[in-house]
């Protein structure tokens, strides 16, 4: 008796972290995504690899029967079950959120400089990103032309203002997809 006490007690203090499987957007991706690979298909079109895998992560993320941690509080019995998350970056917005705040965050503190910072967003035709996104190499030649003009563009404002021999530095981020999944092949 009691040790059916202690095993009730454990399974009250038990509790369960991640992110709900109920959500809605985890519901929609779940019943849309067999529809919507068809339709792919059939439309003789195709999503870049990383897209597909990000979608099958998302759907076991944080659910416990894909794995877990139990962590026990020994002095008070205390009990949490963590499912695995899939610590996806584009899709996911528990993972997608949390990483996004810890890079932010890691920059800020161990990367920037604490100067005067400017942010670029250099954008591609819609029928170029989806050859960018499955030519890397391409990627980083195009970074690297819009990095240096965009250099050359500072060190000619830096010499009219006074500043001789000035120089810049660079934090890249490619973002290979938006809330609409645009990389779709475009129509030919």
């Amino acid at each position: 008796m009691a040790r059916e006490l202690q095993t009730a007690a454990l399974m009250v203090a038990l509790e369960i972290r991640g992110r709900a499987q109920g959500e809605v957007l985890h519901r929609i991706v779940r019943r849309g995504l067999p529809r919507f690979r068809r339709a792919v298909d059939a439309a003789d079109r195709n999503l870049p690899g990383f897209v597909w895998r990000e979608f099958e992560r998302f759907e076991r993320c944080g659910d416990p029967a894909y794995g877990f941690a139990w962590l026990v509080c020994d002095p008070c019995a205390h009990h949490r079950l963590v499912p695995f998350s899939c610590g996806g970056r584009g899709f996911c917005p528990t993972c997608g959120g949390r990483r996004m705040a810890a890079l932010a965050a890691h920059w800020v503190d161990r990367v920037l400089p604490e100067v005067g910072l400017r942010q670029w967003v250099v954008t591609v035709p819609w029928q170029r990103r989806w050859l960018l996104a499955r030519r890397p190499d391409l990627a980083r030649k195009l970074i690297g032309l819009a990095l240096r003009r965009i250099e050359r563009f500072l060190r000619r404002r830096a010499k009219a203002s006074g500043v001789a021999g000035g120089r810049s530095g660079s934090l890249t981020v490619v973002q290979r997809f938006g809330s609409a999944l645009n990389p779709v092949r475009p129509r030919t």
